[in-house]
């Protein structure tokens, strides 16, 4: 099992062009990966809603284009529009 993980390791570092060799740095990287195990991605939740916000500043944004040719209204579109790119862009990294 160690060496297998060794053996992916290796590959990820080798591009192809050289024979493969697993380094004692890559043992100790396999191991230490089988004994903490990988980084876990976010929570499904996290990036629920992180895209919720991202749709409710887009409705809101709806609001605010109704009422551009008032500067309170263009400011309020332009608010919004970077608040569903920020809240999207979270969210879809997470």
């Amino acid at each position: 099992m160690l060496l297998n993980e060794a053996s992916r390791l290796e590959a990820a570092a080798n591009p192809g062009l050289a024979a493969p060799m697993i380094t004692p740095g890559m043992i100790r990287d396999a191991e230490t990966l089988q004994r903490i195990g990988y980084a876990q991605s976010g929570k499904a939740t996290d990036r629920r809603n992180w895209m919720l916000g991202s749709l409710a500043a887009t409705f809101v944004g709806g609001f605010f284009t109704n009422n551009l040719t008032e500067p309170w209204g263009a400011i309020g579109f332009v608010v919004c529009g970077a608040l569903a790119l920020a809240f999207f862009n979270k969210g879809s990294q997470t």
